[in-house]
């Protein structure tokens, strides 16, 4: 199948005119369905922390993007370079740009839209280069060489969340069983996730097996047995 990947940024006209993008929404939407009905596979691209965009904007976006028909998607969080007009907009105090943490979590948001309705997201942060790792070329801005895998943690950090409450597991001794090649994903860098959830609800994971052919983590009663 032909591929095309559309830059979309964001599916609301104030961000997209407070970003100077060049297009509206309507454009954008406009040339997804034209790109699907042509039979070509749509990536859409979106960025996380634009001028004026706010969470909920964001979480749209990528609801958009999935009602569109994309077969997976990217997700950029917003990092400004030197000498640009949005590095302008930063020195003036105009224009704020995210903390790695609030670009985690925002980013977070808007993965679950994708992989609640099964598009899957194939990048997370720009690819790292020589230009990102300098400081001589990023003012400011979420520009982290892990930042995918902080999202991916955050996402599985909340659904893992949500599964104790719904199984009233919080704070007793559990064991997870995650999808295969997720392992990292789910359990964090250097456990990451493991030891958020024992500090901040007193859950201690047991026991973690990664599922032969499941596509979900559960969460069940750890038995010493």
């Amino acid at each position: 199948v032909r591929h095309i990947e559309l830059g979309l940024q964001s599916m609301q006209d104030e961000v997209l005119l407070a970003s100077r993008r060049g297009h509206t929404a309507a454009q954008a939407m406009q040339a997804c369905r034209a790109v699907v009905r042509a039979g070509f596979a749509l990536t859409g691209q979106m960025m996380i922390g634009l001028p004026q965009a706010t969470p909920e904007d964001e979480i749209e976006t990528a609801r958009l993007i999935c009602e569109l028909g994309a077969t997976s998607a990217r997700i950029y969080p917003t990092v400004v370079f030197y000498h640009t007009p949005l590095a302008e907009l930063c020195e003036q105090g105009a224009y704020q740009a995210l903390s790695v943490e609030e670009a985690v979590a925002r980013s977070a948001n808007v993965l679950r839209v994708f992989e609640e309705r099964g598009v899957p997201c194939i990048r997370i942060g720009l690819c790292a280069t020589e230009s990102l790792t300098s400081p001589k070329e990023v003012l400011a801005g979420p520009n982290h060489p892990a930042l995918g895998e902080l999202v991916w943690n955050e996402y599985y950090y909340r659904l893992i969340c949500e599964k104790l409450t719904l199984a009233d597991l919080v704070g007793k001794e559990i064991t997870l069983t995650v999808p295969r090649g997720r392992l990292s994903k789910v359990v964090g860098q250097h456990r990451s996730t493991l030891k958020k959830l024992l500090l901040e609800s007193g859950t201690v994971v047991k026991k973690v097996t990664e599922s032969l052919d499941g596509t979900e983590v559960l969460v069940t009663p750890w038995c010493a047995s």
